[in-house]
């Protein structure tokens, strides 16, 4: 009976501790979405991006496992080879987690502005993985 229940133990804990892992990414890239929306909404009011988290008064706040930041970035090269500037948010793991970072930018194609918005997931502990990209490595 003792060892029935230690496997059955070393079976379910890693599918528990998994489940506790992808749920705190989850977390981290619905906080990703938010900002960017919230970054969208700053410059539709104020003809710019906010160049910090505080600007956007929208109450994230860092957690155990997340720290979050949100700031403008110029001349970084679209999937098209535009090069725009924007912003872009992060989800900087505190611990073994992955990485996600997102970005927000408006291109003119002939007279109508898009705004065209994307979130990465990098490696564990991955910060700044997009670099001057505005799209996923």
């Amino acid at each position: 009976m003792i060892i029935m229940v230690g496997i059955l133990s070393a079976i379910a804990l890693p599918a528990f501790f998994n489940q506790v892992q992808r749920a705190r990414q989850a977390d981290a890239q619905s906080k990703i979405g938010v900002i960017l929306r919230a970054q969208q909404a700053y410059y539709m009011e104020n003809a710019q991006f906010a160049n910090n988290l505080e600007s956007l008064k929208i109450g994230i706040r860092e957690s155990a496992d997340y720290a979050y930041n949100s700031d403008q970035f110029r001349n970084h090269q679209t999937p098209s080879g535009q090069r725009v500037s924007g912003a872009r948010a992060l989800a900087i793991p505190r611990q073994n987690g992955r990485g996600y970072m997102g970005k927000i930018w408006i291109e003119t194609d002939g007279s109508q502005p898009t705004v065209y918005s994307v979130i990465c997931e990098g490696d564990f502990g991955a910060t700044d993985f997009m670099q001057s990209k505005a799209y996923c490595p």
